[in-house]
């Protein structure tokens, strides 16, 4: 087994896609990119030898040299933005395979709400955030009553619970907590929850749900996410 590591050591912007890109199409179709951290908020640019241009976010960056992702467990699973950059994909001809462990934590429209929120409401003070919910989630899912993974998608009993007790306690105890007056009503309609439920249903069709055992036997790419920098 092989395994190499992309590293970006500034502020971000530093080729990360560019460099996964490259090595996946060294180490051909065999290789899997992992991506070990952070979530859809990353922005890995890569432009095909044919001209083809996309910026990765949820899926490895490999994918234009066919070379399937694995999100591991430590990576924060966004059923909405998947499914958008896959859709994004298809049109460029490409139909990446994804692998997802089952213990990764899931985003959902209410971290994106609550994100999108609280960086309007900073005004001139903005953080620059990409409103994706990546922060919210990793907070929400510190607290066992809120938590949801990968695994809970496949339980729709159990995924509806959980999504009613996140929109109806956690939702206004965290908004309160960050300060914010009120939330868009949509935050609140039934037809939001149920359309994530569809998107949770379709995510589950799309993807291949494992365990770390997908990374035996093969070389390794793993993509890092953020610049060293910023943290």
């Amino acid at each position: 087994m092989r395994a190499l590591a992309v590293i970006g050591a500034g502020y971000g912007d530093e080729g990360k896609g560019a460099a996964t890109d490259r090595l996946a199409a060294t180490l051909g179709p065999r290789a899997l990119v992992v991506r070990h951290n952070g979530g859809a908020q990353a922005g890995h640019t890569v432009i095909a030898p044919d001209g083809r241009r996309h910026v990765f976010g949820h899926i490895g960056s490999g994918s234009f040299a066919g070379v399937p992702s694995y999100l591991s467990e430590y990576f924060v699973a966004s059923p909405i933005l998947c499914l958008r950059e896959l859709r994004a994909l298809a049109v460029l001809g490409v139909q990446p395979k994804l692998h997802v462990d089952a213990g990764c934590a899931v985003t959902t429209p209410y971290d994106m709400l609550l994100n999108q929120a609280v960086e309007a409401a900073r005004g001139a003070g903005r953080h620059g955030s990409c409103g994706v919910g990546f922060g919210e989630t990793i907070e929400r899912h510190g607290h066992a009553g809120f938590a949801l993974t990968v695994a809970d998608l496949r339980k729709p009993v159990r995924l509806r619970e959980r999504l009613e007790a996140i929109r109806r306690d956690w939702l206004p105890a965290r908004a309160a907590a960050l300060g914010l007056d009120r939330l868009p009503a949509v935050a609140y309609d039934e037809a939001l929850l149920a359309r994530f439920v569809d998107d949770c249903a379709r995510f589950l069709a799309a993807v291949e749900v494992c365990d770390a055992g997908v990374l035996r036997g093969r070389p390794l790419i793993f993509e890092g996410a953020q610049g060293l920098g910023l943290d």
